[in-house]
């Protein structure tokens, strides 16, 4: 409350030092533990097949998927651009954030042959 009242807008940080460390050990434990819980989750899981896009249809389900300028809540095209259809045929790479044991980041390529040539392919990011 009391940025918004400053109307502040953002907080920066800069420098080059890292922070110290009181007990290495005690925290190598928690960071181990904590990567552990986030990559055996199922939960996390799906994020690391699918990505994010592995909310298309249960949102689309719940009517909570925003379509046509949020005119509709549901979409009958959803099943096109899940997170199943995304892996299943567009799937170029899989990213994360730094650090990150989940990698949810998912990147889509959508590979076409040349109309005179078939044997080349043009690679389009999606």
């Amino acid at each position: 409350a009391v940025f918004g009242s400053k109307k502040l807008k953002a907080v920066v940080i800069s420098g080059k030092h890292s922070l110290p460390t009181r007990d290495i050990t005690q925290y190598r434990k928690i960071y181990d533990y904590i990567y552990k819980e986030s990559t055996s989750s199922p939960v996390m899981k799906k994020y690391h097949d699918l990505g994010t896009a592995e909310n298309v249809l249960p949102l689309n389900e719940l009517g909570g998927l925003p379509t046509r300028n949020l005119k509709e809540t549901k979409f009958e095209g959803a099943l096109n651009i899940s997170g199943e259809k995304l892996a299943e045929g567009y799937l170029g790479r899989r990213l994360a954030c730094s650090h990150c044991p989940v990698g949810c980041i998912h990147i889509a390529a959508l590979r076409e042959p040349y109309e005179d040539e078939s044997y080349f392919y043009k690679t389009s990011m999606v």
